[in-house]
């Protein structure tokens, strides 16, 4: 399944997923996304690394990606898109390749710490998780978002058991359309209580801005109902 992100346009690259090790079970990949430049050349480090599970309907496990960014391995002004909205560079992009993958009823975990490199996505995510911004108005929670997956995020501050890794927020995509409109008003209603806080934190203005860009995804994706008589009713 990751294997069909192979060759995906991202911005000026291309995709390239290699799959890491043996997987422990048949419907797990430990995997990592490379970039291709237009000359051709694979980045020496992955933009992305997690692992997919296409989980097990039959018992009621969903299918998951679980995992982390690292900083772009190409170094561009317009790769980390931190000048250009946050989460609209490269970390944007992949992350709706990612959304792809997981199908409605679907998770998504992105960790927001790492013992290698970081980028501004893992410290702002921090400072803001600090600062009590909603999860979803963070960078990495932008992320989620752009990945479809916005309906009940979670803050994994404090992981559970030996094999949970960093810390991470985690997103789940709506089961349904009907799920998508209600989480996606309870959302709007938080952000909009959000937006309205007078506050001379910077972290915190960094996040109301974002927040703006949280609402128009949700807006597009659930487009078909009257998202503007819902968006008047909270208002």
């Amino acid at each position: 399944m990751v294997e069909s992100l192979n060759g995906q346009a991202v911005g000026r690259y291309r995709l390239r997923v290699e799959v890491v090790g043996r997987p422990r079970y048949v419907d797990q990949r430990d995997f990592a996304l490379y970039l291709i430049d237009p000359d051709g050349s694979r980045s020496h480090e992955p933009l992305f690394q997690g692992r997919w599970n296409a989980g097990r309907p039959s018992s009621f496990v969903p299918a998951w990606i679980d995992g982390e960014f690292a900083p772009p391995p190409f170094p561009h002004p317009q790769d980390e898109g931190e000048g250009l909205g946050e989460g609209e560079g490269l970390f944007g992009e992949v992350a709706r390749c990612l959304g792809a993958l997981i199908p409605a009823g679907g998770r998504l975990w992105l960790a927001y710490e790492s013992f290698g490199a970081e980028s501004w996505l893992e410290r702002e995510t921090r400072a803001a998780l600090a600062a009590h911004v909603p999860a979803e108005a963070t960078p990495i929670g932008l992320l989620l978002v752009r990945a479809g997956c916005w309906s009940g995020m979670h803050d994994w501050d404090f992981p559970e058991g030996g094999r949970e890794g960093f810390r991470k927020l985690q997103g789940n995509k709506p089961l349904h359309l009907e799920q998508a409109y209600q989480s996606g008003i309870a959302l709007m209603r938080a952000l909009h209580s959000f937006a309205a806080l007078r506050t001379a934190d910077e972290v915190t203005r960094r996040a109301q801005a974002r927040a703006a860009l949280v609402q128009q995804e949700v807006e597009q994706r659930i487009a078909r109902r009257d998202w503007p008589a819902a968006v008047r009713s909270i208002s």
